[in-house]
This record gives structure tokens, C-alpha cells and sequence, in this order.
């Protein structure tokens, strides 16, 4: 299939819904169109992170060959209209921005975090860290960019591009997933290869151990995170071996702060869930994580939806 050219072919398949009840019969999920990313059958590639912008409007492909391919959107599918040669090392994260329906993000083993105008197709800004290291992992706010280079953690000033703060502290292995809330700004967690997570509140400013809130050791190395159930106040993040541990991190930073904070969510309780693996505690000057490890088949479905376990 040549590039770029949509396809509608791709039948239905059934889906259930947790929530599904007389009124909500579980549905059913159709493929609109597929599209092949590589300019010829000898030129292969993989596609190894995606991203779509607010109001769908683009559909971003980053490839191993260290490009950026972008597709709209539109009734009849996916159109193939341009291209970004990103970085000069693999691309390891990218991004759309909430707040900013054409701009687009993304992370290289270069050691650099560029912001691309999609209207002209060019770097709108670059980020570099103080630190030598490959830049793992991108998140973007309004005011605000995150970003894991190496064992450490960098956030600039989104506007000015200024490097506003830079930590190394809190991390012993690379930092490969890190997330603002999107409607919390001053969340941010991180996750690295030394199978921890943080969470920080960034509201009273940048110092690293100050905004230190709470965290988790999953004992494995983390691969990806995020946030999930009603206002955002759990954490679900995939493993090194394939699994899934969902985390209410807002009940884990109640606790250590002694009671609910000022402007943040109050869960119902600070269980973590973990599929098919096992959580440990993680004790340490701010940290208390009470944890439970079930089997996949057995977790609660109301777990996924964010209500009371």
C-alpha cells in the first residue's frame, strides 16, 4: 500500500464496557483506516511512538528511522501530509501539547527536546540539559516541560526555554517515563529503570526535595505511566516484563503529609494493584505505600474506572 493512502478495510470487533448495563450493551470498536509508514517494501521501519493532537487533527508516527511522519484526519481516513527529520539518534519520546493544538514534541538519544510547529513544519524551540545523557522521556504543560535525561531530571520554562531546574537526586537509573497532570500542572511523576516512581508537587516551587511527595518500588524496571480514574488521582504504569501496577499516588502523598493537601485530590485509599507481578513497600523518608498484588483475572473492573475498591 503506498504511503500515506488510508484504508477502510479492517472489519469490527466487539468490546466490552465496564460500565455497560441495560442501557450501555457492550459496543463495538471498527477499524476507520490503517496506513503504512515505510516509502517502500524494502525500506523498513518501525513505528515506535505516536501522538495526536487536541481536536484530532493530526496523527504523529515517529519511526525508527529517526523521522516524524505526519497524517490528518479527516472522514475518509488517515492523509499522509509531510515529514520532520527530528533528530540525528533515535527518537525515545514524543508528545502533542494540550494547550497548543500545533505543536508537537519529542525526545532523542541525542540529548535534546525540540518543539515543532506543525503549521510550518519547523523546530519552534530547543531544550538541552545541563547534564550529558540521552533524553528518554517528554512531558509538556502550559508553563512548564519535563524531561528524563539519563538519571536525571530537567524542567525548562515552556515559553523562554530556560532551564529552570535540574535533579539528580531522586533517581539511581534512567528516567524513562515522567507526566504533568493535565489538570493538576503541578503534578509530575517519573519512573525509572530503578523500578521507582515519584510523584512531586511543583506549586511551592522547584526544589527537588521539597517537591518530593511520595513513591512507590515496583522492583522492576518502569517502561511507561500515566495517569487514569475520575480527576486523575491514580497512576497506571507498564513494567520491563509486561506488567501493570495502577497506583492511587494521591492517598500515598494524604498519608505522608498528614492528612489531605490544599488543592489536591483526597482517594479513597492507598492500595496499589498489581497485575500478574508483585509490588514491595517502599520506605523511606517520605514514603508509605501500603500495596496488594492479585492476579490480572481477579482485579476489581471497578479498579479501571476509578471508583472505590
Amino acid at each position: 500500500m503506498p504511503v500515506g493512502h488510508g484504508s477502510n478495510e479492517g472489519g469490527e470487533r466487539e468490546f466490552s464496557n465496564s460500565h455497560a448495563g441495560p442501557s450501555h450493551p457492550p459496543g463495538k470498536a471498527k477499524c476507520l483506516a490503517t496506513v503504512r509508514t515505510d516509502y517502500a517494501p524494502g525500506d523498513q521501519c518501525y513505528v515506535l511512538h505516536l501522538a495526536q493532537t487536541p481536536g484530532e487533527a493530526v496523527v504523529a508516527a515517529a519511526l525508527s528511522t529517526r523521522t516524524v511522519k505526519l497524517f490528518s484526519t479527516d472522514a475518509s481516513g488517515l492523509r499522509f501530509t509531510g515529514d520532520l527529520k527530528a533528530h540525528t539518534h533515535s527518537i525515545t519520546g514524543m508528545v502533542s501539547a494540550a494547550h497548543s493544538p500545533a505543536a508537537l514534541y519529542t525526545a532523542s538519544g541525542d540529548g535534546v527536546v525540540r518543539a515543532w510547529d506543525l503549521r510550518a513544519g519547523a523546530v519552534a524551540q530547543e531544550f538541552r540539559a545541563g547534564c550529558r545523557g540521552e533524553a528518554l522521556s517528554v512531558a509538556v504543560g502550559p508553563t512548564l516541560v519535563a524531561a528524563g535525561v539519563a538519571d536525571n531530571l530537567a524542567l525548562w520554562d515552556a515559553r523562554s526555554g530556560r532551564q529552570m531546574a535540574h535533579w539528580g537526586d531522586t533517581h539511581a537509573q534512567d528516567v524513562t517515563a515522567v507526566q504533568l497532570h493535565p489538570d493538576a500542572p503541578a503534578a509530575l511523576v517519573s519512573g525509572s529503570e530503578d523500578g521507582l516512581l515519584a510523584v512531586f508537587d511543583l506549586s511551592a516551587g522547584l526544589d527537588e526535595d521539597e517537591s518530593f511527595q511520595a513513591a512507590l518500588n515496583i522492583d522492576n524496571a518502569v517502561a511507561a505511566t500515566g495517569w487514569y480514574g475520575q480527576g486523575g488521582t491514580k497512576l497506571w504504569c507498564t513494567t520491563g516484563t509486561e506488567t501493570l501496577h495502577l497506583w492511587e499516588w494521591q492517598a500515598a502523598c494524604n498519608e505522608e503529609g498528614g492528612g489531605e493537601k490544599p488543592g489536591w485530590w483526597a482517594p479513597d485509599s492507598a492500595v496499589v494493584w498489581c497485575l500478574d507481578g508483585w509490588c514491595s513497600q517502599h520506605i523511606g523518608a517520605k514514603v508509605f505505600v501500603p500495596f496488594l498484588s492479585v492476579p490480572a483475572r481477579q482485579l476489581p473492573p471497578e479498579t479501571l474506572c476509578g471508583t472505590r475498591v
